[in-house]
């Protein structure tokens, strides 16, 4: 039960911390281009993205189906995920034009640069917080744990 707490309360932080970046990324974006106001339909489109990349995240992070693929392998693998997602969203959507190769230019590269800067925090994050070590002393931990249920 425990165990049920402390995951869904990271997967609820996770979902608020992307939502947060999401409308941090429209204002900043929005801004350049005249924009100041936000639809309410975006908002829920917002939290919908939200919602994916916690599930992608978690998936791709927590369990253990791709634990022997390397970190970097999983970082392209997740960065071509949401570039997936994001061409689904903004065909679905109509956020932009998908026929100018400039639009799709100026997407990626805006995504792939905030891609980057996310990914780097999150890294220098962990690294500061010691998450990766708490990981593996967690891990460590229940195989201890399985280890002497076996042996009883």
């Amino acid at each position: 039960m425990r165990t049920l707490f402390i995951n869904s309360y990271e997967i609820k932080k996770l979902c608020c911390l992307f939502f947060a970046g999401e409308v941090i990324m429209y204002a900043l974006i929005g801004s350049f281009m005249g924009i100041n106001s936000i639809s309410f339909s975006l908002i829920w489109q917002m939290v919908a993205i939200s919602i994916i990349l916690t599930i992608l995240q978690y998936v791709l992070y927590t369990f253990n189906f791709m634990s022997n693929v390397k970190m970097g392998i999983k970082v392209l693998i997740h960065y071509l995920l949401l570039i997936v997602l994001g061409y689904g969203f903004a065909k679905s959507f109509n956020w932009f034009d998908l026929n100018n190769k400039n639009n799709i230019f100026i997407y990626l590269t805006i995504f792939t640069v905030c891609f980057i800067i996310t990914a780097g925090a999150i890294g220098i994050y962990t690294k500061l917080t010691g998450e990766r070590f708490n990981e593996k002393l967690k891990v460590y931990k229940e195989l201890k744990k399985n280890e002497e249920m076996e042996g009883k």
